[in-house]
Order: C-alpha cells, then sequence, then structure tokens
C-alpha cells in the first residue's frame, strides 16, 4: 500500500503557529523525563506472552537478524538498571522517568509471585527517588503472563474471559503497596486503544488476532474494568497518589482533501479512536461503533471519574481512506512509516499535537502530561528536530494558550525493541550497542539535557 501522504495533494503547515524570536520558560514544577516499557527493554524474561510472541515465524520484523544479546536481552535495562538511573541523572538530568512492571516477572507462574523481581523494582524506584527522579509507574503496558492464554483456544481465553480483571487486580494487589512509599504517580494501562485494536482486531501485537469489532467487545470490557479495579487498589494504598492512562492520541484527517465522505469518516474514526474511551473515563459508559454500522454501550461501575490525569501519547496524523465512494466497509486508515518505521514519523506535525492538547484540556479539565513523544530515524539530526519543534509547541501551549500540562517525557531512554517492528527502529536519547548493551548519548539527548538545564526553549 503506498504511503498516505500521497493521498493528500494539498497539505496544511504541518507546524503549529508559533511566533518567532520568544523564549519559553517552563515551571520549575514542570516534569522533565524520559520513558520506557519493560519488555522493550529489560531482558531475559521468558513467561511473557510476548516472549512467545516474538519467536513466532513471521510475527516480528527483522527479530532473528539482530544479535542473540538484543534476541534475550533487549536493551539490557533489568540488569543495568542501576546504571541507567545514573545516567539518568548525570547525563540528562532527567526529573521523572516513565516505566512498567512485566506482570509476568511478577507472577511467573499463576498464583506464584516472585519476591526478588518485586525486590528488584521496589529497589529501581528507591533508587530513582534518592537520585531526585520521580518515578511514574505503568502497570499494564501491553504484555502478560504466557499463562493467561490457552494457545489451542486463544480466543476464548487471557483477556477475552472475564477472570482477566481479577487476575490483573491480584498482580496490582502484590506491586502496588510495595512500591507506593517511593511511587505516588501511576498510569494503570498504557494506550488501551491500540491494544484493542493492534492485538484483537489488526493482528499487529500479541496475541496477534484478526477478528471482528464485535467480538472485541469482552477485551474493552476488561480493559476498562482492569483500569477501575486498578485505580481502586492505588487509592486505597495511597490515597494522595495520582493516576491516569497513558492514552495513543491519532489525527485523522481525509486523504483526499476534496472528499467530503471521507472528512465525515475521518471525524468518526477520531472520535472512536481517541476520544471514546476517554469520555467513558468521565462518564461511566462508551459508546462503541462497529464497522458493521451497530452501536453498543459498555458501562462499568466506578468509572466515571477515575483518571486524576490524562497521559497524551503523541506521534503523528494518520488519514481515511475510502477506496470506493459508496462502499463504507472498506475504510483504510493509512500511515506513512512505510512498514518498517525505521523512520517513524516522517513528519513533524505539531498542529496536531497542539490540537490534541487543547482538546483534551478543554474537554476533560484534568491535567495533562504528554507521557510519550518521540521519533525514530537514522539520522540523528531529524530526531533532534521532532523533539525541538513539539517542545516548541508544549511552550507554546503553556504560556499563551494556558493549557495545564506538568510534565512531558520522550519515548524513548532508551533504543528498544518496537514491539512487532523489531529492532530496526531507533528512538533512545541514549544509542544501544546491540552486541554488548553498551550506551552512548546522542546529540538529541545532549540537546534535551541542555532544554532540561535551561528550562526554556526559543523559537
Amino acid at each position: 500500500m503506498r504511503p498516505a501522504f500521497l493521498y493528500k495533494p494539498r497539505r496544511r503547515s504541518v507546524l503549529a503557529r508559533i511566533p518567532a524570536g520568544r523564549r519559553y520558560r517552563f515551571p520549575e514544577r514542570f516534569l522533565f523525563g524520559a520513558a520506557t516499557s519493560s519488555h522493550q527493554v529489560e531482558g531475559g524474561d521468558t513467561a511473557s506472552d510476548w516472549w512467545r510472541y516474538e519467536r513466532l515465524d513471521g510475527r516480528v520484523r527483522n527479530f532473528f537478524n539482530y544479535p542473540e544479546f538484543a534476541q534475550h536481552w533487549k536493551s539490557d535495562h533489568w540488569r543495568r538498571a542501576e546504571d541507567d538511573v545514573r545516567r539518568m541523572k548525570e547525563e540528562l538530568g532527567l526529573g521523572a522517568y516513565r516505566l512498567s512492571i512485566e506482570w509476568s516477572r511478577i507472577e511467573p507462574h499463576e498464583g506464584q509471585l516472585d519476591r526478588a523481581a518485586l525486590g528488584r523494582y521496589v529497589a529501581l524506584c528507591a533508587a530513582l527517588r534518592a537520585a531526585g527522579i520521580r518515578p511514574c509507574v505503568t502497570l499494564f503496558h501491553w504484555s502478560s503472563p504466557d499463562w493467561i492464554w490457552d494457545h489451542a483456544a486463544e480466543q476464548e481465553t487471557g483477556w477475552y474471559e472475564p477472570g482477566i480483571v481479577g487476575r490483573f487486580a491480584r498482580f496490582c494487589e502484590a506491586v502496588v503497596p510495595a512500591l507506593a512509599p517511593h511511587v505516588d504517580f501511576f498510569c494503570t494501562l498504557n494506550e488501551p486503544n491500540i491494544f484493542l485494536y493492534g492485538g484483537f482486531s489488526e493482528g499487529l501485537l500479541a496475541p496477534g488476532h484478526r477478528r471482528s469489532d464485535r467480538a472485541l467487545l469482552p477485551v474493552l470490557n476488561n480493559l476498562l474494568e482492569a483500569h477501575v479495579r486498578a485505580q481502586a487498589i492505588i487509592k486505597r494504598v495511597r490515597a494522595d497518589a495520582e493516576v491516569g492512562i497513558a492514552h495513543s492520541f491519532g489525527v485523522f484527517e481525509a486523504a483526499s482533501s476534496w472528499n467530503p465522505v471521507e472528512a465525515l469518516l475521518a471525524a468518526q474514526v477520531e472520535q472512536q479512536f481517541t476520544w471514546s474511551l476517554l469520555d467513558a473515563c468521565a462518564t461511566g459508559t462508551m459508546s462503541y461503533r462497529t464497522r458493521d454500522g451497530g452501536l453498543h454501550r459498555v458501562t462499568v461501575p466506578g468509572l466515571a471519574g477515575s483518571l486524576d490525569f490524562i497521559g497524551v501519547n503523541y506521534y503523528e496524523r494518520a488519514f481515511v481512506r475510502v477506496p470506493a465512494l459508496f462502499d463504507l466497509r472498506r475504510l483504510e486508515v493509512l500511515h506513512d512509516h512505510h512498514g518498517d518505521k525505521e523512520i517513524w514519523p516522517r513528519e513533524i506535525y505539531t498542529r496536531g499535537f497542539l490540537e490534541v492538547l487543547e482538546a483534551a484540556g478543554r474537554r476533560y479539565g484534568k491535567p495533562l502530561y504528554v507521557t510519550e513523544n518521540g521519533r525514530a530515524h537514522p539520522d540523528d539530526r531529524e530526531r533532534a528536530a521532532y523533539l525541538r519543534e513539539h517542545l516548541r509547541t508544549l511552550g507554546f501551549a503553556l504560556t499563551e494558550r494556558g493549557l495545564d500540562v506538568r510534565g512531558y517525557f520522550v519515548w524513548s531512554l532508551l533504543d528498544n525493541q518496537e514491539w512487532a517492528h523489531g529492532f530496526r527502529p531507533r528512538l533512545g536519547l541514549f544509542e544501544v550497542d546491540y552486541e554488548t548493551g553498551a550506551r552512548r548519548l546522542r546529540p538529541s539527548g545532549r540537546a534535551y539535557a541542555e532544554l532540561l538545564a535551561a528550562r526554556a526553549i526559543e523559537t
């Protein structure tokens, strides 16, 4: 399939309109950080469903083209965590670090907790606090223990069955009290919208299913209930903790600027993908529209008002295309990363970034944290340009639009396995040698460190 941008003959300016010659200062309490997820960087965990998934033929691009060190140890963060904390402090000057807890490490066999693994996470969070770095913990970042699945009948087990909510809550009951002395900032879920569609509809993420929208309803309900249970556990253990969801914000436009049908459908896709789950966290009921025209409502007790903040994961815009004008069932959502994501996102579209920040702030009245933003590119100057333009836009949003944005986390601290796209995309502030695990701070990382030290950016 051709890249999406070829279908838009006249593209709008990709950068938000920001006055030149300004200097935007960030508040002293504003958090500058970086983010990772456990499965992508830790390595050495053979109990997760992703460990199995990535070894199945064709499931992860270029996986076996990389050294055995990377296949097993990823970016080796599990064994090098203390040194990585030192680098965060000394080489970057970070004020915060977003990490996830690997459920399969804590509970490698159902009902059997690994106290040593839990202790290692506790020690990591304590070390971050001691270094003046605030840990933000994500409890579910897409990988689950492999034991939740019956691989002979996957589509009846795992995240499809109601029992998963109690199992996830048991994991949270073990983890949250142990971390609470050091952690007051939690994301219950990472990008549940991407997990839902990528894993259960498009077959791009574990478990790799391609099912109808209606078949996804039990998974959606279980994700919402899992969030509610986790939020309740966190608040019971530490009432002053901030609890949110790191949500993927997609900006969708018509692939053909002349086509009003595509424009209308792009708005509907954006509502479904970006806003419907957050609307549900405000109201308690999610409206879920299937591609066959059905409208379903999922109501979850305790969901309304369950977010203290909204985590904004923003990267790019996408395009909606209808190949045949009246055949809406063939609607396509197109991206421009050409499949391998070595360059992703290809464009710098800060106008979309500003739009979602303003819309989220206006729509929900909650504090915002940019919990992910970054770029894969073989030319580090392009990575630096992406970060610079988004930080300029963020400075404008804070200073001139008065938005309540309280932190910014670069994705990613380290080069990592970019899920099904393998190791080819390089997103790290630190470059990782996949033969040895050695780290080197990129020039884009040094530029980010300089901005953190100045707490200001020039336009």
